[in-house]
């Protein structure tokens, strides 16, 4: 026959919406007691609790899938990525650039501070440059840095600071650049430069010197002819 019972209790999604219910249904007809209907809303209320754990789960899992994709990215940049806190200024994380371009292991770069890789760093003049940043008053810094690395060598290297928050600290996220290369051929550019400036300017001395010579015998023998036609006459 048809169903002669039904009851039930709403299930609620985790932001409230109701998205359906936990029935009990009987082709006969039957009567809950006050007991059973509390046993009843009790099991919609675990189920919905249930629900909102399973959500949970997959958005964690989803976070969670998305954070790796993301220090992935981060790891394997080209770039030199460094995340310090602003108040010790210890690295949180130094990617592989970073580490392989200083020389050091994951571990070591994680009792260093930006003032230990930066040469002439000073701890009071770095704070005050990072000021207008940490105040909100700018949204980036930009500055040009020299590196050391492990091995005493050094490079140039530009950087841009930002703030950031990572595993829900407040960081700053420093990206440098090695522009040795580049520092190198702009040197190279001037250098070739100021020294063909310099070659034309001798040049044009030499040429300037010889055109005065040059000029000074034609006047010489123009003076010359005038004698001699002056003789002739």
């Amino acid at each position: 026959g048809g169903i002669r019972f039904y009851a039930g209790a709403p299930l609620h999604a985790p932001d409230g919406h109701r998205i359906g219910a936990l029935c009990i249904k009987d082709t006969r007809p039957r009567s809950l007691s006050a007991d059973q209907r509390a046993m009843l809303e009790n099991m919609a209320r675990i189920v919905s609790t249930d629900l909102r754990t399973r959500q949970v789960t997959q958005d964690l899992d989803r976070n969670r899938d998305r954070v790796a994709a993301l220090g992935s990215i981060l790891e394997e940049s080209l770039n030199e990525v460094y995340i310090f806190r602003p108040d010790d200024l210890r690295f949180l994380k130094v990617n592989r650039g970073g580490r392989d371009n200083l020389g050091y292991t994951e571990a070591e770069v994680h009792a260093l501070t930006p003032l230990d890789i930066c040469l002439d760093a000073d701890e009071t003049a770095f704070r005050e440059r990072l000021k207008p940043l940490l105040e909100g008053e700018v949204e980036e810094l930009e500055f040009d840095a020299i590196h050391w690395r492990e091995d005493g060598t050094r490079y140039d290297a530009d950087t841009h600071l930002q703030m950031s928050t990572y595993l829900g600290e407040v960081v700053v996220v420093a990206i440098s650049l090695d522009v040795s290369e580049r520092r190198a051929a702009q040197r190279q550019f001037k250098e070739q430069q100021e020294t063909m400036q310099a070659d034309l300017e001798r040049l044009v001395k030499q040429r300037t010197a010889e055109l005065r010579q040059a000029q000074a015998e034609l006047v010489r023998q123009v003076a010359v002819l005038d004698v001699v036609d002056g003789d002739l006459l």
